[in-house]
């Protein structure tokens, strides 16, 4: 699938894990540059780390917050 991302900025939350982590890493899959935010800093610098090594893509930061 083609959605003509490249270049694009994204911010996805509650994405360390779940449906969140899924969009974000789509997202990052279709050119996206995208932030995501989550409240457990641990569990979102993992995901910050996965979705980097899972997309080869270096196009991802984190923001551990409570929205």
């Amino acid at each position: 699938m083609n959605l003509h991302l490249d270049g694009k900025k994204a911010v996805v939350t509650g994405a360390s894990m779940g449906i969140g982590y899924a969009v974000a890493k789509e997202l990052v899959l279709e050119g996206a540059e995208v932030t995501i935010c989550a409240r457990d800093e641990e569990r979102l610098k993992k995901a910050v780390k996965r979705l980097k090594e899972e997309t080869g893509r270096e196009a991802v930061i984190g923001y551990a917050f409570d929205l």
